[in-house]
């Protein structure tokens, strides 16, 4: 009987079919896969380098009355970083190319996408939490969401400002928060599908119009040392600022992360421009500490309009107006999020491969590109191996995502 030995291809792809398996988060988000990052024989101009630029969708005012009203366009776009690069290395000897490919796939590579694929979806929630402001939750204490109230409020934020109906919207919970939901949701009157699948999965499933996922890697966010209503505007913010004054108590600090609202400034849903009737959340951007008892350019998002295309706020945060934080200063909160599938982008890319080595392999599926390297080595008869992905997270539309800090009772 002859021996057959496992070959390149069979060994990637295998390994990226298992990846995309262990993937929760980055499952659910938008994922872009472009092949010119590393195309072999191309130039310096010919390669895309770190960064990808997105056009993002125009928006439009509606006019009044019978004469044409020209109104200018000014195209959108971000900036996508991709340079993130996380590798699992490890060593076989070269008998172990003779077994079948479960078993090289269980004593070897599984393990090794498994922590990977956990580390990309990790990175990917804690840019979500930090750039998303939407909130929902009680937050007098830590405990879980335990009913269907956080997750339809949530839910709600997301229609209060326009996010699409179509495409999957999903909850991505811990857990604590699992189990509590699906505990707290057994004495509502569900179908009989619906409760046997949680009865016997322990898991939500899709319930309350969201796609429900556990993620062990959902991030805690851990607030500033600020005290609740401690602040107000210390001066009124005008169109497009992406820094707030701030007159707070003295010598706190902020985390990126934290959210506020700021008194009688409210959201608009961004076709009609109408007010939802909720204050506007906003969510500071980087660390920041107090001097003293100023907070003179505390970086914030979304920068505030209140008028054109691009408006978010029925009117300005005004000087003077108090201040409200989410949560309690120094307290933490897990992040569990709901979010619209295109709210955040996942964006791989090939890599180069590398000449002269005994085994190298390139493989994408589902927006996934990963690179298995392998060489041998003849002081020791083993073969060092790499499993290797170039990735970047990216935010779209924050807006189209909601956190859920805890219950609401």
């Amino acid at each position: 009987m002859s021996t057959t030995v496992l070959s390149p291809t069979i060994i990637t792809r295998k390994a990226l079919l298992a990846f995309v398996n262990n993937l929760v988060f980055a499952k659910g988000a938008n994922r872009q896969y472009d092949s010119q990052f590393a195309n072999t024989g191309a130039s310096l101009s010919g390669k895309i380098g770190p960064t990808l630029t997105i056009r993002k969708p125009n928006r439009f005012t509606v006019s009044d009355g019978t004469a044409l009203q020209v109104q200018d366009i000014t195209e959108s776009s971000t900036t996508f970083t991709v340079s993130t690069r996380k590798h699992v290395g490890f060593t076989f000897p070269t008998a172990d190319l003779t077994l079948t490919i479960d078993d090289f796939m269980e004593r070897y590579v599984n393990r090794a996408v498994e922590t990977l694929a956990n580390k990309v979806d990790y990175d990917g929630l804690t840019l979500a939490y930090q750039t998303v402001a939407n909130s929902v939750g009680d937050t007098a204490s830590v405990a879980p969401p335990a009913n269907a109230k956080p997750y339809l409020y949530a839910n709600a934020k997301l229609n209060e400002l326009a996010t699409p109906q179509s495409g999957r919207r999903y909850a991505v919970i811990n857990p604590i928060a699992q189990a509590a939901t699906v505990n707290g949701l057994t004495t509502l009157l569900n179908p009989a599908g619906t409760i046997s699948r949680q009865f016997e999965k322990g898991a939500m499933g899709d319930a309350l119009g969201l796609t429900f996922k556990m993620d062990q890697n959902v991030n805690s966010h851990t607030c500033g040392t600020r005290t609740t209503g401690g602040s107000t505007m210390g001066t009124t913010a005008t169109a497009g600022a992406t820094t707030f004054d701030l007159d707070t108590n003295s010598g706190c600090t902020f985390t990126k992360g934290d959210v506020f609202t700021v008194a009688d400034c409210y959201a608009v849903n961004p076709q009609s421009g109408k007010s939802t009737g909720s204050l506007r959340q906003f969510v500071v951007t980087a660390d920041y500490a107090a001097t003293g008892t100023t907070a003179a350019a505390l970086p914030i998002w979304p920068a505030p309009y209140a008028s054109g295309a691009n408006k978010n706020v029925d009117s300005y945060p005004t000087s003077g107006k108090t201040i409200t934080f989410v949560g309690v200063g120094s307290y933490s909160y897990p992040q569990n999020l709901v979010y619209w599938q295109d709210a955040f982008s996942l964006v791989t890319c090939d890599l180069e491969m590398p000449q002269g080595v005994h085994f190298a392999a390139r493989e994408n599926y589902e927006g996934i590109s990963l690179r298995i390297v392998r060489q041998y080595s003849i002081e020791s008869d083993q073969i060092p191996c790499r499993i290797d992905l170039l990735y970047g997270w990216k935010e779209l539309y924050p807006d189209a995502a909601c956190r859920v800090w805890g219950p609401l009772t």
